[in-house]
């Protein structure tokens, strides 16, 4: 990663959101006015915003409803309890905890 690369995502993930950048009045002007955007002679955001680059990939779809590239959820709760999607057991206090998002699934 570049250096201006690095300093644009910290300064859109800075923890206190007062001083993230395009928090301030210009908002997103300032995260496009940030070096990155303007330095990197390989990068044409204005070409971007104006929807005038190609697609770096487009893939092969059998029509424009084509769906086979995503995964197709399991419609049986015993498939999705097999994959666990927790790794461990909670105890009864950490269930309490959880207890306000609904009944726990039994194992």
């Amino acid at each position: 990663m570049s250096m201006h690369f690095r300093m644009l995502m910290v300064a859109l993930l800075y923890p206190d959101p007062t001083q993230r950048l395009g928090s301030a009045a210009n908002g997103w002007r300032d995260i496009f006015a940030h070096p990155w955007f303007n330095d990197d002679d390989s990068f044409d955001l204005r070409s971007l915003r104006k929807r005038e680059l190609p697609a770096p990939w487009v893939p092969n779809l059998k029509d424009p409803l084509d769906i086979s590239r995503f995964h197709q959820p399991s419609s049986d709760i015993d498939d999705l309890m097999e994959q666990r999607f927790f790794p461990f057991d909670l105890t009864e206090n950490q269930e309490q905890l959880f207890s306000c998002f609904g009944p726990s699934i039994e194992t």
